[in-house]
């Protein structure tokens, strides 16, 4: 397997941070892997996030993506790369705008070349029917399950390397966030798209990722490989 994301000695500190948030943190995701984060509010897991996202910088280490450093990689292709998704889709969607016309910004952004395969890929997607029913319909309209829809099939176009999911199903009633996840899994497998995912649900994590990190304020992380043999119980027990 591939080295899709290799992170080296991160350590990172806010500013005017008494010790460190991250110390000394070594990682790694391979293609189409996925990876759930978890643990206690204030553990790191979101700024951990942030970091691979090229949000912030680390304190110390290095992050790497296809072998290439960070440092390397343009902010464009950073953005085509790796893309961020949270349970804030406002920062994600156009709300004053209609589903087709989002699908048209998202599409737009890419080069030229890409913009025809584009258009390809979302129609082969999973929701594409139900999404077409939907295109003339204002985003601030739908329902918290259906901007989800969208904005996951979006994320997808740009055929990007690392999805990074940062409590995205909060909002959601069970039923819709399984159906989420399950697509998210399935077509991140396909497209051979690394996935780390930060998330509260326990069961979620269990369920879908293939390891787990589990972060302690203060600690070094704790890397597991997920064999589908451990109880809810005993992933509640480790954060403590």
């Amino acid at each position: 397997m591939i080295d899709l994301l290799k992170v080296d000695d991160l350590t990172f500190s806010y500013p005017r941070s008494i010790a460190p948030l991250l110390q000394n943190f070594s990682f790694t995701l391979q293609e189409s892997e996925f990876c759930a984060v978890i643990g206690q509010n204030g553990s790191g897991k979101s700024t951990f996030l942030k970091i691979v996202g090229n949000r912030y910088q680390p304190t110390h280490g290095r992050i790497y993506l296809n072998s290439i450093p960070f440092s390397h990689i343009s902010d464009i292709q950073m953005g085509r790369w790796v893309i961020s998704l949270t349970q804030r889709m406002d920062q994600c969607l156009f709300f004053p705008m209609t589903v087709k016309e989002n699908i048209e910004i998202w599409v737009e952004r890419l080069p030229a070349t890409q913009r025809q395969d584009a258009w390809e890929l979302f129609e082969q997607g999973h929701y594409f029917e139900r999404l077409k029913k939907l295109y003339d319909r204002v985003v601030a309209g739908l329902s918290g399950g259906e901007q989800q829809i969208l904005m996951f099939s979006l994320a997808f176009l740009s055929r990007p390397k690392l999805l990074l999911l940062d409590e995205h199903t909060s909002q959601l009633d069970p039923q819709m966030s399984t159906a989420i996840m399950s697509h998210i899994a399935n077509t991140a497998r396909e497209r051979r798209v690394g996935v780390l995912m930060v998330t509260h649900n326990l069961q979620h994590a269990l369920e879908y990722a293939d390891k787990i990190v589990i972060m302690k304020e203060g600690l070094a992380p704790i890397e597991i490989m997920n064999d589908h043999t451990l109880t809810l119980d005993q992933l509640r027990l480790a954060i403590l």
